[in-house]
């Protein structure tokens, strides 16, 4: 069985984009098109701080529970990367990651864009495959300086 956990995303068209337009959960629509599918809209009654506590912790718990976890061994901010790239990324920035398979042993390189806030609550992840052995892992990312 595969479980897919995922917030609603408000599309412009959308009677749900309407709904965030009308209580201000949009506030600004350049900014929306600017970072759309990058920011995790709080639709709920919820304080946003609450809401994004409960999504991290049940992303993490799903994500746990579906492949074998990894954690970083290395990891650093992209600063090399060119401007362009975090352009529309909103407040994702280029990471360098590298960690070892759970299901080969191989270390493994990976790049990925993760958000400010995920890196500063240590709480960002991904779901990735692994280049030797083809099989999927979650990899917990833990901030450090190779």
């Amino acid at each position: 069985m595969h479980v897919n956990v995922g917030t609603v995303h408000p599309y412009p068209g959308s009677s749900l984009f309407e709904y965030c337009l009308n209580k201000g959960k949009i506030p600004d629509k350049l900014a929306y098109y600017n970072s759309i599918d990058q920011v995790c809209y709080n639709m709920t009654s919820l304080p946003d701080e609450e809401f994004s506590r409960l999504m991290s912790h049940i992303t993490a718990t799903v994500n746990s529970c579906a492949v074998p976890m990894a954690v970083t061994v290395a990891s650093r901010q992209d600063t090399a990367a060119f401007s362009g790239e975090t352009v529309h990324n909103g407040n994702r920035k280029p990471w360098e990651l590298w960690f070892v398979c759970p299901h080969c042993s191989e270390r493994v390189y990976a790049r990925e864009l993760l958000g400010e806030e995920e890196m500063a609550h240590n709480c960002a992840s991904f779901v990735t495959g692994c280049p030797v052995c083809h099989l999927r892992s979650v990899v917990r990312v833990i901030p450090s300086v190779t």
